[in-house]
Order: C-alpha cells, then structure tokens, then sequence
C-alpha cells in the first residue's frame, strides 16, 4: 500500500513525498525479506532518481541492486528492465560504452523474450545513447554514432507502426 501510494505521489507531480513513500515500503519490504517486491521498490527508486530528481549517481546505485536481485530470482523480463535502466542512467552519467554494453544486453532479452514493444522502447534508449555520443564525439565516431542512432530509431518506429502504437 505504501509502494501505491509513492506511485500516487509521483504521477501527482511530488517525487519528494514519492522517494519517501518508496523507501518507507523498500524499508518494509526487505525486513519480510520480499525480494521481488524489494527489487520493484528499488526500481522505482532508480527510476525517480533518473527522472524527476535528476540524481543519476543514486538511480545506478538503486538499478544494480534491483538487477542483483532479479538475478538470483531469475526473472529475465525484469532482468532485461534492470538492464535497460542501468543504461539509461549510464547514458546520462556519460559513460557511454558501459550503457551500451547494459542496453545490448535488455536488446537481446528483450528479443528472445518477443516482447515488442519493450524492444522498441530498448530502441529508443540506444538511440538516445547514440545520439548524446555523437554530439560528444568528432569526425568519423560522431557520424558513425549519429547513423546507428538513426537505424534504431527507425527500427523502433517500424515496430511500433506495426503494433499500432
């Protein structure tokens, strides 16, 4: 209840009251040892942190712990989610090559798994990263980064065209 209530705080626009909440249920969570629900507690952590809070460092920190979690439970759709967060944060902290290697991995997963529209969403995050590397990059790396930024793009496009999406 209190992990509903923090995602009722953030869709209302208090991320503050939002991390509160959440860390209130992670607190609750993990002394009933509930792995499952400590790893989504910690995932939307990592995702506050990333999105409204601007608080890179800490959304990496709250994403590998949720991914060493999901890990040991072996579930690969939230493993693939782990992966494609950690390098979302990556990506932002600017250390590019290490979010590629994480989104590769949720890509791949996320492919076997034939979950479509979590490929295309994968996609679009290794455009992103794509592109923020490009725009730091010269020369031929800025060209061949801004090319494949362009093909994921279109390939995320592509799938959600079909999807309807």
């Amino acid at each position: 209840a209190t992990s509903n209530q923090g995602a009722i705080a953030w869709r209302r626009g208090d991320p503050a009251t939002a991390e509160a909440l959440f860390l209130q249920a992670l607190a609750v969570q993990r002394a009933h040892g509930d792995d499952r629900e400590t790893a989504g507690s910690l995932n939307n952590l990592g995702f506050l942190y990333s999105t409204d809070l601007a608080d890179y460092a800490r959304s990496l920190q709250s994403h590998r712990e949720a991914l060493a979690i999901r890990e040991r439970l072996g579930d690969r759709a939230a493993i693939a989610l782990s992966h494609n967060n950690i390098g979302i944060a990556l990506t932002r902290l600017r250390r590019f090559d290490e979010a590629e290697a994480h989104l590769l991995r949720a890509l791949a997963e996320r492919r076997a798994l034939g979950r479509a529209r979590r490929v295309a969403s994968t996609l679009d995050n290794l455009g992103d990263l794509y592109q923020a590397r490009a725009l730091a990059a010269t020369g031929a790396a800025r060209a061949r980064d801004l090319d494949r930024a362009l093909a994921v793009h279109e390939e995320s496009l592509g799938i959600r065209r079909g999807l309807g999406d």
